[in-house]
């Protein structure tokens, strides 16, 4: 199983339903670009999960152990540089601003702002959200500017060698619970594997990266990530990440809220709902019944399948409403174009994006993950529960660029692909 391991990257998606294991292969072309080889591919169900959060230790590190050593034996590669997803309602989320001024240099002049200038202004937006009662004792894993504006100009995205006395940014920052994170590495180091905790990524920005594009992000987007036990929000505008939120509700409560309504055990109702559930009651005879083991197990009985749609119907629309009132509190929908992009393993509920078009009067697209970077074996990652697996390679592969791109202003275009080489073969060395 021996390979570079400077070559290999591994994503661990740890969810409330399964632990899913990516182990790719980095190949890079003399012009520069990135392809992933899928070698090997781990799905386990999770155990000691509870809304993405860990509830038993000892459960946890035995499914992702499990699911990591199956990606490994398909692979035949050992699994390295592991980087996690991260949601769960202990994240929070919020836009800052940051602001410095620039000394002149000893001839007067405008100082050329370089990259610290940059980390400079946005650790003090990091500031600002410390001072902050409802973040101040929460972990800091992301922080992304929306934009940079100096004494000569506004809304720029990279200022980097321009000139300015002083430099301003409105930054979103991402917060999660320190003991919901060290938990999370904790189960890893349980099972042999060392995560280093820069390598965390939430799961609403890596869903983002799989199945929005540019121009979607540049008009206004809303991406909703339903999976087993969270709904992850990301919302973006010109281009930048403006709102993030992990809601409480997946999968799995829809299937024990179902449960309660149908009286019927929560295995009984989870086959029930992936076999005959739809978010709608089109096509629906209103005569028709459905035969449901009861909760004893012991006999079965009937069960209108158009009340169980419509049992769906009311769920989803509860779940829909509170996340378009929490996020109409933040921004300006009117401001939002191109609509909505539902993934996650509920876009393969019938129905559920009319339904969201219908409650929220914005189009719905549902969306698989974009694979184009991706060869090898990927059959396993075309469906829409796998677009945060996927996501998190292309975060990893856009953060890297830009690095290497910021550290050397103004260099002609024809160099940076021989630089990006140089910089991605350097992955993880």
């Amino acid at each position: 199983m021996k390979k570079k391991q400077k070559d290999i990257i591994t994503v661990v998606d740890i969810g409330t339903t399964k632990v899913c294991t990516v182990i790719a292969e980095k190949k890079i072309s003399e012009e520069g670009e990135v392809n992933f080889i899928v070698k090997g591919f781990g799905l386990t169900a999770s155990e000691g999960m509870v809304r993405s959060a860990v509830v038993e230790m000892n459960k946890a590190s035995t499914s992702i152990d499990k699911s990591i050593k199956a990606a490994e034996k398909m692979a035949q590669i050992n699994a390295a540089n592991i980087y996690i997803g991260i949601a769960g309602d202990h994240i929070r989320s919020g836009n800052f601003k940051g602001e410095i001024n620039l000394s002149a240099t000893a001839q007067g002049a405008k100082k050329k702002i370089t990259q610290e200038d940059i980390d400079l202004v946005i650790n003090d937006a990091k500031k600002t959200a410390g001072y902050q009662p409802d973040f101040a004792n929460l972990k800091i894993i992301h922080a992304i500017p929306h934009y940079f504006n100096t004494d000569n100009g506004r809304g720029i995205p990279n200022p980097l060698g321009m000139e300015a006395s002083s430099l301003f940014t409105k930054v979103h920052i991402v917060f999660a619970n320190e003991a919901n994170v060290n938990n999370i590495l904790s189960c890893f180091k349980i099972s042999g594997y060392n995560v280093n905790p820069e390598n965390i990524v939430l799961e609403p920005i890596a869903s983002s990266y799989a199945v929005l594009n540019e121009d979607q992000k540049e008009l206004g987007a809303i991406m909703i990530d339903i999976g087993g036990g969270t709904t992850d929000v990301a919302i973006y505008y010109r281009k930048s990440i403006r709102f993030s939120a992990v809601f409480p509700f997946g999968g799995y409560e829809l299937t024990r809220k179902l449960s309660g309504r149908i009286v019927a055990s929560p295995s009984t109702t989870e086959i029930l709902k992936i076999k005959m559930g739809q978010a709608t009651i089109a096509n629906i005879d209103p005569n028709e019944d459905i035969e449901v083991a009861d909760i004893t197990g012991n006999h079965t009985k009937l069960y209108n399948r158009q009340q169980f749609a419509n049992d769906i119907i009311a769920e989803m629309s509860r779940l829909i409403k509170k996340i378009y009132h929490h996020i109409s509190q933040g921004i300006a929908i009117e401001s939002i174009k191109a609509g909505i992009y539902l993934t996650g393993g509920a876009a393969n509920l019938k129905g559920l994006d009319d339904l969201i078009m219908a409650e929220t009067n914005m189009k719905c697209t549902i969306c698989t993950p974009d694979l184009s970077l991706f060869q090898g074996r990927i059959s396993s990652l075309e469906k829409p529960e796998f677009s945060t697996t996927v996501g998190i390679f292309l975060y990893v592969l856009d953060n890297q660029i830009k690095k290497g791109f910021n550290s050397v202003p103004g260099e002609p275009k024809t160099n940076f692909f021989k630089r990006s080489l140089k910089i991605i073969s350097g992955w993880f060395i």
